[in-house]
């Protein structure tokens, strides 16, 4: 009787069980590829292009957040950009219709409810310096004063900080001359 290795038997019998099995995922597939797309155009292209890697990502592996939350960012920063834009063309009426249709219809994240008064405190920020000169010290603090409900924003920004020291400078000015004509009216 011809004895078999008790070895040969069980190799025999793994390559049997394992023949009905699918092949181990290549590692270094597509999904490997689409994630280095993905974060290739999130750091050099525009958001349609990222968002459509993005979204490759999102149809090979539905159950990772990640091409979830970066549609999400990318949307944010689309925003953010056409706000820039609106913002340094003085379109702060368009600025304000975006950010109250995000507010509606989007998904208005935190950073965008902080910021979602930068259009009406930018336009009185306007209004201000369009009626300078100020003729008397008490009218620009009247006329700073209508900002008062704009600071907690406004004051974020260093230049409106800076702005600000520019405009008490001016009312010392100016109270400097009130004094002056106050002096030489009653001392003539």
């Amino acid at each position: 009787m011809l004895r078999t290795p008790w070895w040969a038997i069980l190799a025999v019998g793994l390559a049997v069980a394992g023949c009905d099995r699918e092949e181990a995922p290549d590692y270094e597939g597509m999904e490997s590829r689409l994630l280095t797309d993905a974060l290739d155009s999130l750091r050099s292209e525009g958001a349609t292009s990222s968002l459509s890697a993005l979204r490759r990502l999102a149809d090979v592996d539905p159950d990772s957040r990640l091409p979830d939350l970066a549609v999400a960012h990318e949307r944010d920063r689309e925003l953010v950009v056409r706000l820039n834009q609106q913002f340094r063309a003085g379109e702060l009426a368009e600025a304000s219709k975006i950010l109250r249709h995000q507010q509606r219809y989007g998904d208005m994240g935190t950073i965008f409810m902080a910021w979602r008064g930068l259009p009406d405190a930018l336009r009185a920020v306007q209004l201000y310096v369009a009626a300078k000169p100020y003729k008397t010290s008490a009218a620009v603090r009247e006329a700073l004063a209508r900002l008062d409900g704009h600071r907690e924003l406004l004051d974020r920004a260093p230049a409106f900080v800076e702005f600000l020291k520019g405009e008490e400078v001016e009312i010392s000015g100016l109270v400097a001359h009130e004094r002056e004509q106050v002096a030489e009216s009653l001392f003539g």
